[in-house]
């Protein structure tokens, strides 16, 4: 049975939520990565998720647990009909806007484990993990092992 008491720490929750951020959506993990980070996030669940002091955007993938961390970056799906389309301006056009990713693991609200990539090399694992794929959907994704090993390779 559900608590009164936690219905009512979420009702306060909700009450000091930033405005334009939701608990949906990896909303929980975005408000931890910019607490532990320094960062302000930004509205809505396109783009990017949060900025830095010096106006840098950045993406955020944050899962709650080591053991099942997967870090998923779904692009939508092929267009390779579509005149002039090409998987690699994709893939930027993706990540115009972000000099960098955080692939965070939390345990609670507690940042426990993490890399950072930058855009760069970010655009470079994603291509990489796609150009062979037959798949009409454009979803790259890693665990935090696979990922590391890619950013070393």
């Amino acid at each position: 049975m559900i608590s009164e008491e936690l219905v009512s720490s979420l009702h306060k929750v909700h009450e000091l939520l930033p405005e334009g951020v939701s608990l949906t959506k990896g909303g929980v993990g975005e408000i931890a990565a910019a607490y532990y980070l320094g960062h302000t996030l930004l509205k809505g669940d396109k783009g990017p998720d949060a900025i830095d002091s010096d106006g840098n955007m950045y993406e955020y993938k944050v899962c709650e647990t080591t053991k099942t961390a997967r870090f998923n970056f779904h692009m939508g799906s092929r267009r390779d009909a579509t005149p002039g389309w090409t998987i690699e301006q994709h893939v930027k056009d993706k990540f115009k806007d972000v000099v960098g990713c955080y692939c965070l693991v939390r345990n609670g609200m507690e940042i426990i484990d993490g890399e950072y990539i930058p855009v760069e090399d970010l655009i470079n694992l994603c291509l990489n993990a796609v150009k062979n794929s037959t798949s009409q959907q454009i979803n790259p994704n890693w665990n935090m092992t696979s990922l590391r090993k890619a950013l070393n390779a």
